[in-house]
C-alpha cells in the first residue's frame, strides 16, 4: 500500500494577498494629519500649550547652560595654559636674580663702575663731644 499524499498546507489564496504590518494604516494617517496641521485644531493642544512652552523655554536654557559651560571650559584651558607659561618665567626668572646675586657676580658687575671689595678693616671714626668747633664765619 503505497503512503498517503499530505495536503499541502500553504494556501495559495492566503499567499498572494499584501502582507500587512500592525498599525502600519494607522502611522499614514497619523503622518497625513501632522502634515494637513489637524492637530493644531484640536483643543487638546491649546490646554496643553502652556506645557509645550515650558519645555521649549527649559530645553532652551539648556541648550544656553550647556554653550555657557563650554566657553567657560575653553577659558580654563587658555588660563591654565598661561599659568604655566607664568610659573615657567618665574623659575626661569628666579634662577636668573639668584645667579645675579652671588657675591662673585656682584663683585664682577661693581668692579666695572670702579666699586672693588676693601681689603683692609674699615676705620673707626671716634667723636669728642668737649670739643668747641670753630665758627665759620
Amino acid at each position: 500500500m503505497p503512503a498517503p499524499e499530505l495536503p499541502n498546507t500553504i494556501s495559495t489564496s492566503r499567499a498572494s494577498k499584501p502582507v500587512k504590518t500592525p498599525g502600519s494604516r494607522s502611522m499614514v494617517k497619523k503622518a497625513g494629519r501632522l502634515l494637513r496641521g489637524d492637530f493644531l485644531a484640536r483643543s487638546v493642544l491649546w490646554r496643553e500649550l502652556p506645557y509645550i512652552l515650558l519645555i521649549a523655554i527649559l530645553g532652551t536654557l539648556y541648550i544656553g547652560n550647556a554653550y555657557r559651560a563650554e566657553k567657560k571650559m575653553a577659558e580654563i584651558r587658555r588660563l591654565q595654559e598661561k599659568a604655566k607659561e607664568m610659573y615657567t618665567r618665574y623659575i626661569s626668572l628666579k634662577s636668573e636674580l639668584m645667579f645675579t646675586l652671588t657675591r662673585s657676580e656682584l663683585e664682577n658687575a661693581l668692579a666695572d663702575e670702579g666699586i672693588r671689595q676693601i681689603t683692609h678693616p674699615p676705620r673707626v671714626i671716634r667723636y669728642k663731644p668737649h670739643a668747641t668747633p670753630t665758627p665759620l664765619y
